[in-house]
């Protein structure tokens, strides 16, 4: 549902969605920032996102969002190696070392993403940052309107070439019988 925040409050989606789910259904989302679904569905929002079972993040900069994906992508450990030494008359050496949790990636870095990246996540699988693909470089690219304008759809031109090819399916017609009345029972 592309520009979902755009076509307002859809009833019941908080249920809709997990119905759906269990139907073998699926549901994509496209929103700008997180504010806008929590606009619409204050109270229910964590319900409509936590029945996603994937979300990609394409860059921006709305702070809550950013906070979002950065716990989202969990935490990680780091080796912290700390060597202090002192010279002088009775000099000293230490060494110490230090295992520290700290965001995968925070939100400020998550907000500093070049344009080109993404990050991906999926049910049941770590998050993964990652190029995001340059749709010029399908082989169907040629097929869409951003490639040419000849490809733009137009209603009208839809009824006329269903219109030719109907006629374009009629072969011969055989027999063509006259009615003089109708009886309606």
């Amino acid at each position: 549902m592309d520009e979902f925040s755009n076509i307002g409050q859809i009833p019941m989606l908080d249920v809709l969605i997990s119905t759906i789910r269990s139907r073998g259904m699926s549901l994509n989302i496209v929103l700008q920032n997180l504010a806008q679904i929590k606009n619409l569905y204050k109270d229910t929002w964590e319900v409509i996102t936590g029945n996603c079972d994937s979300l990609l993040f394409l860059g921006g900069m709305e702070q809550s969002t950013l906070e979002y994906i950065s716990k989202m992508c969990g935490k990680t450990t780091i080796d912290n190696r700390n060597i202090n030494e002192s010279r002088g008359q009775s000099g000293s050496f230490s060494l110490n070392y230090q295992v520290l949790g700290r965001d995968l990636i925070t939100p400020d870095e998550v907000g500093s993403l070049k344009g080109r990246e993404c990050i991906l996540k999926i049910r049941g699988c770590n998050p993964f940052r990652s190029r995001k693909y340059d749709i010029e470089k399908h082989k169907n690219y040629k097929q869409l309107s951003d490639a040419t304008k000849s490809n733009w759809f137009n209603i009208e031109d839809r009824g006329k070439k269903q219109e030719e090819q109907f006629f374009k399916d009629v072969t011969q017609v055989t027999h063509v019988q006259e009615i003089d009345e109708i009886e309606i029972i």
